[in-house]
């Protein structure tokens, strides 16, 4: 990990812990809000719960800046932060491209568990992803990666892909 990168990571977490310092403590989640996922958070959570700081991250897959951080920053925040329970993550999707809602979802059909392996393949494909949509490919594209984590069938897959519970609770985080 280059200077640069570890720098960025470290003015990242430091203001984190400055904006923490001034919460209130108080839930600012709607009460009944259907989008509540791992651990009753709003979002999909890496960390530990009791974790000092909590980071939210607000993300599209097919970002080049998003990629950036999931690919140079973010590997310094897991292991200097999260994975020393400094640190708990909170991921939410925030799609900004036609190809980002049905990437999501082939990361929430494949489960919690294999969320951010999920994610981790959509990030490495980015722009395998992107050009597969403008050549009208995706759901091939998609289809495999879905298959490696548990989505076998074509009828699983269509079926995650007009899974309404699932679309609500994506606009729910963009909300």
């Amino acid at each position: 990990m280059n200077f640069f990168s570890r720098r960025t990571a470290l003015a990242a977490i430091s203001a984190l812990a400055l904006a923490a310092c001034g919460d209130t403590g108080a839930d600012t989640t709607p009460a009944g809000d259907a989008a509540v996922t791992a651990g009753s958070e709003l979002g999909h959570v890496k960390g530990s719960a009791d974790a000092p700081v909590t980071l939210i991250e607000y993300a599209s897959p097919t970002c080049p800046a998003c990629k950036y951080w999931h690919d140079d920053i973010q590997p310094v925040v897991q292991s200097d932060y999260i994975d020393t329970g400094k640190v708990k993550l909170i991921f939410r999707e925030y799609p900004l491209h036609a190809p980002d809602v049905p990437a999501y979802l082939v990361a929430m059909c494949a489960g919690e568990d294999k969320y951010f392996a999920v994610l981790d393949e959509l990030f490495e494909y980015q722009s395998g992803i992107v050009e597969s949509a403008q050549n009208g490919v995706l759901k091939a594209m998609l289809q495999t990666i879905g298959q490696r984590h548990g989505i076998e069938t074509e009828a699983d897959f269509d079926a995650c892909m007009n899974n309404r519970d699932l679309r609500q609770q994506m606009a729910d985080i963009y909300q």
